[in-house]
């Protein structure tokens, strides 16, 4: 059995199989009866003991770039299952107000904006690989993180530091009908791909 499993889930809600990417998240996680849960989309939110589960539920929001809504089923999941669910992410994704506007509302933006965010993402990366190391060496049991599928993109950061990985790395993520991974929004029929690297 792997030691790693890492879901690459899409950002927009498309459904992968006809169902809810949640219902894979789901699956994985009572099949693998992880200690630890790594989750991109609750940034540097973690929530360990019964106590934070329920006083993370009753915010709106944990910045301006992820609401508690994003990420209810999941908590929900991990308080249930007495699993502790750690935020492997920097607070808004490091985006400073003018990156997050831009997001949020789909901008196209400059060349050197488009550099800007290819180094904060190299970055979240850099700081995605150190959190599950770190959860790798005080884990016996498997650990499962979550992140956005285009994390898991050809030559990503987690691709390079856990290609070959010992104790067996599985990735999950969503491809089309002709195999190809799927890393942003898409009107296409989309399934799911499992790979041990």
């Amino acid at each position: 059995m792997e030691k790693l499993i890492i879901l690459g889930v899409p950002e927009d809600k498309t459904p992968v199989s006809g169902k809810p990417a949640f219902d894979k998240i789901k699956e994985v996680i009572e099949y693998y009866r992880p200690v630890f849960v790594l989750s991109e989309r609750m940034e540097n939110q973690s929530v360990e003991r019964e106590w934070t589960f329920k006083k993370i539920l009753k915010k709106k929001k944990f910045s301006n770039m992820t609401s508690v809504e994003e990420v209810k089923e999941l908590i929900k999941l991990c308080n249930k299952n007495k699993i502790k669910l750690i935020g492997i992410d920097f607070q808004n994704f490091l985006l400073d107000l003018k990156q997050q506007t831009a997001v949020k509302k789909h901008r196209k933006v400059s060349e050197e904006e488009e550099k800007e965010f290819e180094d904060i993402a190299l970055r979240r990366e850099n700081k995605h690989v150190k959190m599950i190391e770190k959860y790798l060496a005080i884990s016996r049991k498997p650990v499962v993180v979550v992140v956005g599928a285009w994390h898991l993109r050809e030559n990503s950061q987690i691709r390079k530091e856990f290609e070959g990985f010992d104790e067996g790395c599985k990735l999950i993520y969503p491809v089309n009908a002709a195999g190809n991974q799927v890393l942003g929004p898409t009107k296409k029929k989309v399934m799911w791909n499992e790979e041990r690297i």
